[in-house]
């Protein structure tokens, strides 16, 4: 298992798409790549999906704020982070 500075690792990878992803998604098509982030220790894990159909889509607004419908924000609390990074660099 690769070191991690927040404390997770990449617990799985996956495609998902056809019938089952386009009926998740309402979105005919779709094809998406998943990374699935678990903690090491207990706690909630996180999963990146990486949109390969349809593509990069819209643009993002350069005036979002925090409340619109479109933002997500993720706060990831370490504990200790520096001396995870100074193990990390000085192996």
């Amino acid at each position: 298992m690769a070191k991690s500075f927040l404390g997770m690792h990449i617990d799985s990878r996956s495609l998902n798409w056809r019938a089952t992803q386009s009926r998740l998604d309402n979105l005919p098509g779709a094809e998406v790549k998943i990374t699935a982030l678990r903690p090491v220790e207990d706690g909630v894990g996180i999963e990146l999906l990486d949109y390969i159909v349809p593509g990069k889509g819209r643009p993002m607004p350069s005036a979002w704020k925090s409340c619109d419908i479109a933002h997500i924000q993720i706060e990831l609390i370490v504990a200790q982070l520096l001396d995870g990074i100074n193990s990390y660099l000085f192996l």
